[in-house]
């Protein structure tokens, strides 16, 4: 999502001049024409409509930076924040060392979801045709990853394949605006063929990934995204 989050950025960036040019020569949207106009100002050129053009150009450029600065600056009415922690890590790292044949390990899943209030809880969500939904992810083959999710409301979630899934939108009652999850998983490698790969969490909507992709470029604008995923790496044998 971080990677959406920042084509978004770029595009938004790149079509500015595009996009300020069809404002002008198809929707006929030139505020310095108007006042120019408006006030019976006077440019002294032979040929001035290309110099108003071009200052009705350079107005909408500033507009459009204002906008996007003004935007990138607000703080988003909706968090999401899900990290993968080792309760054996002290330290608090993004890596869990495993040796190949132990024991199953513990992780836990960390989940906070937050709306500054039921407003932004429906318009994030589309009015519920987009809710949160919390996946989980690992190497297919070679890491096998069990979920503890039979308490309580998190009897929602579902495992398909090498992912984990659950509404997260859905945990949360009609009327209230937060909730937190704490979900512990255990984890073994099957093979020491490779050494590294990662359970990696992510924030998807709507039922198939195209769906997701569309539905959160909509409220991209509204949503923060926090995401920490867990790298594991077997150690080295002998």
């Amino acid at each position: 999502m971080r990677t959406l989050i920042s084509l978004i950025k770029y595009l938004y960036t790149v079509t500015a001049s595009p996009l300020a040019l069809l404002l002008i020569w198809i929707f006929n949207i030139r505020p310095f024409k108007y006042i120019y106009d408006k006030f019976h100002l006077e440019i002294k050129s032979s040929n001035p409509e290309p110099i108003i053009a071009a200052i009705d150009l350079a107005i909408l450029l500033l507009l459009h930076n204002i906008i996007w600065k003004i935007v990138s600056k607000l703080k988003r009415p909706v968090n999401i924040k899900v990290t993968i922690i080792d309760p054996k890590d002290a330290l608090d790292e993004e890596t869990t060392k495993y040796d190949f044949g132990g024991q199953a390990r513990k992780l836990k899943v960390k989940g906070q979801v937050s709306y500054k209030n039921l407003f932004y809880k429906r318009i994030s969500t589309l009015f519920g045709i987009a809710n949160h939904v919390l996946e989980i992810r690992w190497n297919k083959n070679w890491l096998t990853v069990a979920v503890d999710d039979k308490r309580g409301d998190i009897e929602s979630g579902k495992i398909e394949g090498n992912r984990w899934y659950c509404d997260l939108t859905a945990l949360i009652e009609k009327y209230d605006i937060e909730t937190n999850i704490e979900l512990p998983i255990y984890f073994s490698v099957n093979n020491d063929f490779i050494r590294t790969g990662k359970i990696s969490a992510r924030i998807i909507s709507g039922g198939n990934i195209w769906a997701s992709i569309f539905f959160s470029i909509l409220t991209a604008p509204l949503v923060k995204k926090e995401l920490k995923d867990r790298k594991i790496v077997l150690n080295k044998g002998e």
